[in-house]
């Protein structure tokens, strides 16, 4: 006899094989189908913890039925599955969005109401300390752009999850900005920012990001046993903290030559293939002796398994504005993934190629040829030949 299908979803936890993470596991009721939902995290005890909120967003997420429902209850539910009530960056953008759209149905969607969006919107008051600090009192463009872009994630994601009437519903905008890189760090600046970092794990931090264009929450979250290190070895790994202050274990790194003789790179394992957002590979130079010197100092006082820590603890995040105040630099904005767009910058600068820097930084080559290809020596010299003569 068939089993009887449930009305109400029955959620258990299970582990993904590949990446380690555990999922909220749950049969829709209305397809039939298996569904996973990430919690994130890679201990059974933290997933137990988040499984509530994921539950949670799971039910309230729920289509309405018909069409008759507002964008304001669209938008509280995308935002209540991506934010987790964490305050990022599509939380900030879902504001000013709920704001206007609330009383929008799905049939008042169409490209007038996106254009008369942009109008008002950059017609307003700009709140942030930091624009305000520059002079900036209205909203930019390029913001209401940006913010268009969540509504068009917003709209693909409830279309996905069975929500009705946004079938023949799109996002247009017409002549977005470019979203062309602008600003990164000079190899002086760089220097200067690196000589200001006072604390050693922030100086360590500067310099992964700006050798390997990784994100914060990946430097942070690499552990010593995730290090490749020049003779082929790992780095010794135990939950125990009392092993990490014991007698030195052969193949780690105290068996590296840390001189000009070394025979290969180095290498990190920066998460790649793990997680929901894309991973680069970590490679350290030869040449880079000042990193390898840095990570030795670190692993010769470490009290814990993380790389980048402060006092044997993890960092949930590396302030970088007194660094960038004593160096002179508080005029560049977002300091942290300005790192990233420093070493994405100086790679196309040097000619690599778009597929070997999207995957050394982990991100899709027609995205670095779409923000960094305009510092590229092939599309200079393109462009100088039209003034030839």
């Amino acid at each position: 006899m068939a089993r009887r299908k449930l009305t109400v979803p029955r959620f258990t936890l299970v582990r993904d094989v590949t990446s380690a993470i555990w999922h909220v596991s749950y049969t829709d009721p209305a397809t039939g189908y298996t569904r996973k939902r990430s919690t994130g995290a890679r201990e059974r005890s933290e997933a137990e913890r988040v499984m509530p909120s994921v539950v949670s967003a799971i039910m309230t997420a729920k289509p309405l039925e018909g069409t008759t429902y507002k964008l304001g209850e669209l938008l509280g539910a995308f935002e209540r599955v991506k934010c987790r009530g964490g305050k990022n960056a599509t939380y900030y953008a879902l504001k000013p969005l709920c704001s206007y759209f609330h009383a929008f149905t799905p049939d008042q969607l169409n490209d007038a109401a996106w254009m008369v969006y942009r109008e008002q919107r950059t017609r307003q008051k700009n709140g942030s300390a930091a624009f305000k600090a520059r002079g900036e009192k209205l909203v930019s463009d390029a913001t209401a752009c940006k913010e268009l872009n969540v509504m068009r994630a917003a709209i693909s994601w409830a279309r996905r999850n069975g929500w009705k009437g946004l079938e023949n519903v799109a996002v247009h905008i017409e002549d977005q900005p470019d979203y062309a890189v602008q600003e990164y760090l000079t190899r002086e600046e760089a220097r200067r920012l690196v000589e200001c970092c006072i604390e050693p794990h922030t100086r360590l931090f500067v310099r992964i990001a700006l050798a390997t264009g990784a994100r914060m929450s990946a430097i942070l979250e690499l552990t010593w046993d995730r290090i490749n290190w020049p003779v082929g070895k790992r780095a010794p790994v135990s939950d125990n903290k009392a092993l990490y202050a014991a007698d030195i274990v052969e193949g780690g790194p105290e068996d590296v030559d840390f001189s000009f003789e070394m025979k290969d790179g180095l290498r990190l394992d920066l998460g790649r293939g793990r997680g929901n957002k894309r991973r680069g590979t970590g490679v350290i130079a030869l040449d880079n002796w000042q990193l390898y010197f840095d990570l030795k100092s670190a692993y010769d006082r470490r009290g814990g398994e993380y790389v980048v820590s402060y006092r044997g603890k993890k960092l949930g995040k590396v302030d970088l504005y007194d660094a960038y105040r004593r160096a002179g630099l508080v005029h560049y904005r977002r300091r942290t993934h300005l790192l990233k767009h420093t070493c994405c910058s100086w790679l196309v600068q040097a000619g690599v190629s778009y597929e070997a820097v999207a995957k050394l930084v982990g991100t899709r080559a027609e995205t670095i040829r779409k923000h960094y290809g305009h510092l590229s020596p092939e599309h200079l010299e393109a462009a100088a030949r039209v003034l030839s003569i």
